[in-house]
């Protein structure tokens, strides 16, 4: 058996030889090959969890860029769709307008005079060809409805009684019919491929085109109206829309509720108002899920006018651009 040297405290050998460095044997103890093992296995862990951590987020980062994918897709389906879904030409907005009574109600009872929804169509495509073909005022007359009162409003639009005939590409007959009354509806397509509403009054004997609504006509003249500001009533089809403006003589918004309102072309743009709270306002109220809506209304300027982009909104005259009766 191996003998063991008792080895003297550092602090007893220190003392004992002054100077002396000390000459204590630490034995140390070796790590066993369990504890070696053990720590590979620990490195071994660690480097896995590291490759579980990176393969985590990849998925995510595969996940994330699949999401963000269909994010891209679906943003451009929600953008065609609203393309389509886009405000339409005042023109065509009438043919929606023409449905609704002025609460917004529709009005699907049919009048004595309509025929089938077939027999409308068949009867109206020939007549609308001919009419958006016609390059003279004489051509267009026998097509439209009070042909006597439509003379003198198509001489001051054609001074020389010439059209210029836009053409007819397609009556869209999957659209269907929208009716009031005894007043139908259809959209056409130009040959320009432009899309507008076109309206016909049914009698029994005959359905004729109501030029008026197709035209955008006005009273006056908008360049005239703004130029003279008259305080008298004058009659104007508009695309109305909602828009919180008070300035000049309407600056009480609590008086007044205001609209902006353009002209059938779009060259045009004014503000309306009208008494808040009152009959004439519950009149023009819009569907809440409309941009904007077409509307005939009678306008004038307030006396002493300050501005020549405000107006006074007189009377309602109807929702959409065809009137019922002549007056």
């Amino acid at each position: 058996m191996a003998a063991f040297r008792e080895v003297p405290d550092e602090d007893q050998a220190a003392s004992a030889n002054p100077g002396t460095p000390s000459t204590k044997k630490v034995r140390r103890r070796k790590k066993s090959r369990h504890e070696e093992g053990h720590g590979w296995d620990s490195s071994q862990e660690v480097a896995q969890g590291s490759r579980r951590v990176e393969k985590r987020w990849m998925l995510w980062m595969l996940v994330g860029g699949v999401t963000f994918f269909s994010l891209i897709v679906t943003g451009v389906f929600i953008a065609l769709y609203s393309a389509r879904k886009a405000p339409q030409p005042p023109a065509v907005a009438a043919v929606e307008n023409i449905t609704k009574s002025q609460k917004g109600v529709v009005n699907t009872r049919p009048s004595d005079t309509q025929r089938t929804e077939l027999a409308f169509l068949t009867e109206a495509e020939p007549i609308a060809r001919k009419f958006l073909e016609a390059t003279r005022i004489e051509d267009l007359l026998p097509l439209v409805r009070d042909p006597g009162v439509a003379e003198a409003r198509m001489r001051r639009l054609y001074p020389d009684g010439k059209i210029n005939a836009v053409g007819m590409s397609a009556l869209d007959k999957l659209s269907g019919v929208a009716r009031r009354g005894n007043i139908s509806t259809v959209a056409i397509l130009t040959r320009a491929h432009e899309e507008k509403a076109m309206s016909f009054v049914e009698s029994p004997s005959s359905i004729k085109i109501d030029w008026e609504s197709w035209v955008g006509w006005s009273d006056m003249p908008w360049e005239e109206f703004l130029a003279k500001k008259p305080v008298e009533p004058v009659i104007f089809r508009v695309t109305l829309s909602s828009v919180d403006y008070y300035n000049f003589a309407f600056s009480d918004d609590q008086k007044w509720q205001s609209w902006f309102l353009t002209s059938p072309d779009g060259t045009h743009m004014i503000y309306g108002y009208a008494e808040r709270g009152s009959k004439l306002s519950s009149e023009m109220a819009m569907d809440p899920d409309a941009n904007e809506t077409a509307m005939t209304l009678s306008l004038r300027f307030p006396a002493k006018a300050t501005s020549g982009k405000q107006v006074i909104i007189d009377k309602f005259i109807t929702s959409g651009w065809v009137m019922e009766t002549k007056e």
